[in-house]
């Protein structure tokens, strides 16, 4: 069968209409990528480091602020830009890419010509070009807005746990105030003694100079009375170093053992010997201890005088990754297993003069330590706390 004829003019008309159709298509696509691209603050790039060229679409030029008008700029004005105390590693990490031809990703801070600090996040693939010559693509993206919003959100827990201490600290206001007049008291003593030995006519040298050494170790008492008391009222900004968690246990332990010892709570401590160190905060850990110590007191106060007692344990995990684990146990009345779900829920709580920020703070310091907290689902009588930390493989 013949086909039916059709002028040619007529078969160039409908293939430059579909050459339009495609070019307007693209144009169409492009502008749509530019404007995805402007939108959540992503730039493109291809990178041939042997042949020095690279390539960029217009969102980076606008992320690292510099005019597109003489062309993409050369490596060195880039690093140039890049945050002093992060260049090296920047450029270490690139280094390794070039050599191993893998895949790369770097945060970093730069410096904008007119003053703006920028954080970004540069991820990059490597690619084979035509003549086999290594390169790389991939993306640059502004991720300032965030990090300025993680930091307000760490301003704002960090004032949050400092208005909880502070109300740690009024509930043992009593148990203080009694663990230094105590020492206040036997320094008052002791100097009444030194002057009774000195006033003698024949004054007791040696019995007066142990009357000022006592005076002296009770002075030290008080003063790491309110040391620790100090510490814990303090407002800073937190600080990450090797902490022993045993040690800061000890600590909270000579805080809380005389309102402990008020209430008819015995406690028992077991500390693993030779324990790694924890990074992090120490006041920020010593809090959470304290928190799941008071809760722990505050339940057996429901039992009846000589069933309420308390153990806490910290050892370390056999499984990887290597960890520390701390475990709080008391023999209060136990939770009630419709509240668990909600435990760790900013004012959740189930006394009537809690504010029930104790346990969300708690976690919120354990995570962003790298950890985790939790309580045992257990029936009956009791509750038990356990969270984990992350170690640093340094015996303290």
């Amino acid at each position: 069968m013949r086909r039916p004829y059709a002028p040619r003019h007529s078969l160039r008309k409908g293939s430059l209409g579909n050459a339009r159709a495609r070019r307007r298509g693209l144009h169409e696509s492009e502008a749509s990528l530019a404007e995805g691209q402007r939108i959540s603050k992503t730039g493109s790039w291809q990178w041939w480091p042997a042949r020095r060229e690279m390539r960029w679409s217009a969102e980076m030029y606008r992320l690292f602020g510099l005019d597109p008008a003489p062309g993409t700029p050369g490596m060195h004005t880039l690093v140039a830009m890049i945050h002093a105390g992060e260049r090296a590693r920047v450029l270490a990490g690139m280094a390794r890419a070039c050599k191993e031809g893998t895949p790369f990703q770097q945060e970093f801070r730069i410096l904008c010509h007119n003053g703006e600090e920028k954080h970004l996040i540069c991820v990059g693939q490597p690619r084979r070009g035509s003549e086999h010559s290594l390169g790389f693509v991939g993306t640059v993206v502004d991720i300032t807005e965030r990090r300025r919003a993680e930091e307000v959100l760490r301003v704002a827990q960090a004032e949050l746990a400092h208005v909880s201490r502070i109300a740690v600290l009024g509930e043992l206001t009593a148990s203080i105030a009694h663990e230094v007049s105590q020492p206040l008291a036997g320094i008052i003593t002791n100097g009444e003694a030194c002057l009774r030995w000195l006033d003698r006519a024949q004054p007791n040298l040696e019995e007066a100079r142990s009357a000022v050494q006592r005076m002296i170790s009770e002075g030290r008492r008080a003063s790491a009375v309110i040391g620790r008391t100090r510490a814990l009222a303090a407002k800073g900004v937190p600080q990450r170093a090797p902490v022993d968690l045993g040690a800061a246990l000890a600590e909270s332990l000579e805080l809380l053992m005389p309102e402990m010892g008020n209430q008819g709570v015995a406690v028992s401590a077991h500390v693993v010997p030779g324990l790694p160190a924890v990074l992090g905060d120490r006041i920020q850990l010593q809090q959470v201890l304290i928190n799941l110590l008071l809760n722990a007191m505050q339940a057996c106060a429901a039992m009846p005088a000589g069933l309420r007692s308390i153990l806490v344990r910290c050892e370390r995990l056999c499984a990887a990754p290597p960890r520390l684990l701390c475990t709080v146990q008391d023999t209060g009345p136990g939770i009630a297993p419709a509240n668990i779900p909600n435990l760790f829920d900013a004012f959740f709580t189930t006394r009537p003069e809690g504010l029930g920020m104790g346990l969300s703070i708690c976690r919120s310091v354990v995570e962003s330590h790298g950890g985790r907290i939790w309580v045992d689902e257990q029936p009956g009588p009791g509750a038990t706390f356990r969270f984990t930390l992350p170690v640093r493989e340094t015996r303290l």
